[in-house]
């Protein structure tokens, strides 16, 4: 007890000694200016001082207020930092001899306005270098006075700062942010090893605590690693636990470096909480589980390489709504994306997108100033079968897809509000799907499908309808004109298959969709054909017919029979006219010529007009209604319509 009571008296002693010999050793009126002078000299910038006064408690140093540092040349009106006041500790030893040491800034809620050019440098350039030194400076010479006022920093403490980043990118546009608040402590500065602390709080379109705590260790090495500092250090980044290692090139212009980030395990559940304004389909996408991250990020901070690494198989969440497509928790996924960033220019060299049996590959280059894009990217469905079994596939089981299916493209963009250009195409392997609740099949596609943004062509397309084989060849166009030829070529054509008559009843006994909205109908696409057929045998609602072959355009909704000809029942028949698939009610015009017919082959098979007609027959006819209409007269031979019959 005697010792401690000996130990604090010495304390309070030494205390006191220090408050009467303070003054004697510091004199506030001539230390103002050689604390400028010191502080210029080390920092290479203009500093100002409104007011200093000497502090003993909770260390020795001094108060300053209104202290400011001037930015750089290119921009003389402006501050690098203003602080209100600012808290200079100093060394006891070197203070006791007369010297006046400056070891430890504390700096309460300052305002940094951080600017970077886009030549890669920045507005606080080579001022780090100069405060830490490359070197201790080495002793005095005997005889050689100590200069009476040393800047020896060995520690930075910033509190409540509001720090302003200003980004010049090529052409004068500036980018600004604001961070505040934001706590940053530094030690060992000037030393081999700096601890480091920053903590902030963001708040914008992102929101969210920022805290991060490491260490870095100074190289002293020669070449390419002189002067690097290797970093480790973890945190957490909007409540994502976050690690990071590497090393930082802080002497070299611009600053480089070589990073590796990882996030262990981002959870995706969180996100709409950081984000000011979520978007509403963020919330439909009903996000769960969790997402390995690392970004390796390496070279200049002007025009950084990088490489970002995702696991997506431990994720979840609903891709499209309607119909629903999701992907589960335990689904394999990889994401990879590798490139490069510059202030006007971002180069994805490579990225990747695994879902097996889907695999995704893309490359692009972005100009985010001028929007200028181009871009390719391919896709391969190794089987479309496996593909189809992973859950959340949505409708596609329903479909009963199989085969290989490789898809590729290319695109670019001149300007931002300019159309993308684009092309790409489609390679069908053994494909074959059933259309849902039809009477469709088809299987063993292959051959080719070139897109662009007016036309699509066919080359070497064909397959198996319903078990019958048809081909595609040629170029039809995507607007509301028709241009090129598509040649249809079919062994056998049975309508009735394609088109059952009970399916057709109950079609007509569904609820007609929802009307869509107005947007909705701009944004459709308008699709026109021009396709020349040859079938060589079918038959459509009973009758039958060989050797068809004519010349059919689609057009605004519509189908124009320019010249459609048939052998039936020993005769020819020749068609043409328009059918109206555009109204809510179907109607149509067409001229029928008749050669040499079998009148009675036909009528007794599908209507009553077998009691007025039989024989050969040969005659033209024009023929108008609506369909429905026409459909009941051939039935009943009763109802309304115009028919016009002459030969």
């Amino acid at each position: 007890m005697r010792k401690v009571a000996v130990c604090a008296a010495a304390v309070v002693l030494f205390l006191v000694l220090l408050v009467l010999v303070l003054p004697r050793l510091v004199s506030v009126e001539s230390l103002k200016p050689r604390v400028v002078a010191a502080l210029e000299e080390k920092t290479g910038r203009r500093i100002g001082l409104s007011g200093l006064s000497l502090s003993l408690f909770p260390g020795i140093g001094v108060k300053v207020t209104g202290l400011t540092v001037s930015g750089d040349p290119r921009h003389p009106g402006e501050r690098l930092l203003s602080a209100p006041e600012t808290d200079i500790r100093m060394a006891i030893a070197p203070l006791l001899s007369g010297r006046t040491e400056f070891t430890k800034f504390i700096l309460r809620r300052p305002e940094i306005r951080f600017r970077t050019y886009a030549d890669g440098t920045h507005s606080a350039t080579g001022i780090g270098k100069r405060l830490a030194g490359e070197k201790k400076p080495a002793p005095p010479s005997a005889g050689k006075k100590e200069k009476e006022v040393a800047v020896a920093v060995k520690a930075v403490r910033v509190e409540q700062a509001t720090l302003v980043l200003v980004s010049e990118e090529a052409g004068g546009k500036e980018s600004r942010w604001e961070i505040s608040p934001i706590t940053v402590r530094m030690s060992g500065i000037g030393d081999g090893r700096n601890d480091f602390e920053i903590s902030s709080r963001v708040e914008g379109q992102v929101r969210g605590e920022v805290s991060f705590a490491g260490r870095l260790v100074r190289d002293l090495g020669e070449g390419e690693d002189r002067a690097a500092s290797a970093i480790r250090g973890e945190g957490k980044l909007f409540g994502q636990k976050v690690s990071v290692t590497g090393k930082v090139f802080a002497t070299r212009e611009p600053i480089a470096v070589d990073l590796a980030i990882s996030f262990p395990g981002i959870e995706i559940d969180t996100i709409a909480e950081i984000l000011k304004d979520p978007p509403a389909s963020l919330a439909k996408a009903k996000l769960a589980g969790v997402i390995p991250l690392t970004v390796k990020v390496s070279g200049s901070l002007k025009s950084p390489a990088f490489e970002a690494r995702a696991d997506l198989t431990r994720a979840g969440g609903t891709i499209l709504e309607d119909p629903e497509l999701r992907k589960y928790l335990g689904t394999p996924c990889t994401i990879v994306a590798k490139g490069r960033y510059a202030p006007d220019r971002l180069v994805l060299s490579n990225a990747e997108l695994r879902i097996p049996p889907l695999s995704v590959a893309a490359n692009a280059v972005v100009n985010p100033a001028s929007g200028v894009r181009e871009w390719a990217a391919s896709a391969v469905i190794s089987s479309l079968a496996e593909l189809g079994k992973l859950r959340g596939a949505g409708p596609l089981p329903a479909w009963s897809p199989e085969g290989r299916l490789t898809a590729a493209g290319k695109g670019r963009r001149k300007r931002a509000k300019a159309a993308e250009t684009y092309e790409g195409s489609l390679d069908l392997d053994g494909v074959g799907l059933r259309v849902p609740g039809r009477s469709v099949d088809l299987r063993k596609l292959s051959g080719k499908i070139t897109l662009s943004p007016r036309s699509v062509t066919f080359s070497r397309f064909g397959g198996l309808l319903n078990g019958k084989r048809f081909s595609l060849t040629g170029t039809t166009s995507l607007g509301p004109a028709s241009a090129g030829q598509v040649d249809l070529r079919m062994a056998y054509l049975d309508v009735d298959g394609l088109f059952p008559p009970g399916e057709e009843r109950e079609r007509k006994e569904e609820k007609p969709p929802p009307e869509r909205s107005t947007k909705e109908k701009r944004q459709e696409r308008k699709v026109s054909a021009r396709i020349r057929v040859a079938i060589d045998a079918g038959k459509a609602r009973g009758v039958e017919f060989t050797d068809l072959k004519g010349l059919v355009r689609y057009e605004r909704g519509n189908v124009h029979l320019d010249s459609v000809k048939a052998r039936m029942y020993g005769g020819n028949v020749a068609i043409s006219g328009i059918v109206g698939l555009a109204s809510p009610t179907p109607d149509f015009r067409v001229k029928v010529a008749v050669e040499e017919l079998a009148a009675e082959e036909i009528l007794l098979r599908k209507t009553s007009l077998k009691d007025f007609l039989s024989g050969p027959v040969s005659l033209s006819a024009d023929l108008g209604g609506g369909m429905k209409d026409f459909a009941d007269f051939s039935r009943t031979a009763s109802g309304s319509g115009s028919i016009k019959v002459t030969g």
